[in-house]
Formats: structure tokens, sequence, C-alpha cells
């Protein structure tokens, strides 16, 4: 069988065990969280402010700073923080 033939198939096993045992699938609903709450020593407006001031001439520092940080972060297991980290490094890339 291809791949819609066996999609297809284990759809209609699922169905079978969902009516068996009275089962109504529902969408999950959950609330959005808040970034800060999950990333240790987040600061948004700060750190951002201080992107946002960057000379052009001081970016490319800067960004060799944050890089530096964020391979901190992945060595510690922080990867939130270096995605943080990788979306201000792509901001500032930006503005060269």
């Amino acid at each position: 069988p291809n791949k819609e033939q066996a999609e297809e198939k284990f759809k209609e096993i699922q169905q079978a065990y969902n009516k068996e045992h009275g089962i109504t699938p529902k969408t999950i609903i959950k609330p959005v969280q808040d970034l800060e709450k999950h990333v240790p020593d987040y600061q948004p407006d700060s750190e951002l402010d201080q992107d946002e001031r960057t000379s052009p001439d001081d970016i490319p520092d800067r960004i060799e700073q944050l890089r530096r940080q964020m391979r901190e972060c992945a060595k510690a297991l922080q990867f939130e923080q270096a995605a943080v980290l990788r979306d201000r490094i792509a901001a500032l890339q930006k503005r060269l």
C-alpha cells in the first residue's frame, strides 16, 4: 500500500475504535505561554533596545558578541534563549 492508502486505513481503524469506545475527537486548546516564563533572564525590551541603538559600524561586533552568547546557551542546553539570540542576530544582519 502507498502512503495515502496506509493513512486511510489508519483513519478507518481509528474511527472504528473511537465509535466502539464512545470517543469524540476534540481539538486541543491551550493558552499561548509567555516566552519570558520559559527563558531564564529574558529581557526583551532592554536587549532589543540595545540592538536597535547599535550603530551600523558596531553591528558586526554586536553580532559576534551575540553569536558567542548563543553558542554558550546551546552548550548549556538553553535552546530557547539561543533561539532568541539567533533571531536578534538575524535582525541585526538585515541592518547591514
